[in-house]
């Protein structure tokens, strides 16, 4: 049997997380998710909350500051860059970010985490439409907060109508971004 790594057992604990909420993230739940021992868990975190810590930052890491970067290392224009990160973002898994707001609501650990990502994702979504418009930097991050709440407001909602109205309302909001700014 391979060996189960310290970022194997954070996928699983996000793909339990995802399924059954913050409610599943126990030892035992992980253990039978992942099909290894308690032993294998502790050969890479000393308890519960230490996994817990690891499995948000890895959360921030892996579903922001990665999909971040990988779109800074595609296009070069704004324009194309919100393309690509459009295209990323509706890739993302709406049940593990509703999960963690969730979570965030009864955990004040997480709920710092989550802060300090919605504030990283404006922030970043911020640059890329004040580059577009050619706008102020509160007016891009104006913007810019409106497009992550539209995004938040979708996960929460999911399908509407049986089909999942993502990308269509993100480029309807894209359209009218560019007839109020001029682009």
């Amino acid at each position: 049997m391979a060996r189960f790594s310290k970022s194997d057992w954070l996928e699983t604990g996000l793909q339990l997380l995802s399924k059954a909420g913050p409610e599943a993230i126990r030892i035992e739940l992980l253990c039978k998710a992942a099909r290894r021992t308690r032993g294998s868990f502790y050969h890479h975190f000393t308890n519960r909350a230490e996994f817990v810590s690891a499995l948000i930052a890895y959360w921030q890491g892996s579903r922001t500051k990665d999909i971040i970067s990988k779109t800074n290392a595609g296009a070069t224009s704004p324009r194309q860059r919100l393309e690509d990160l459009g295209a990323n973002v509706l890739q993302a898994d709406g049940d593990l970010e509703n999960s963690i707001r969730r979570w965030a609501a009864i955990d004040q650990t997480v709920a710092k985490i989550v802060q300090e990502v919605d504030r990283q994702r404006v922030n970043y979504i911020a640059t890329l439409v004040g580059e577009l418009y050619q706008i102020d930097a509160k007016t891009a991050h104006d913007l810019a907060l409106v497009q992550y709440t539209v995004f938040v407001g979708m996960l929460v909602i999911g399908s509407i109508d049986g089909q999942n109205r993502r990308k269509a309302l993100g480029k309807l909001l894209t359209a009218m971004s560019d007839s109020t700014f001029g682009h």
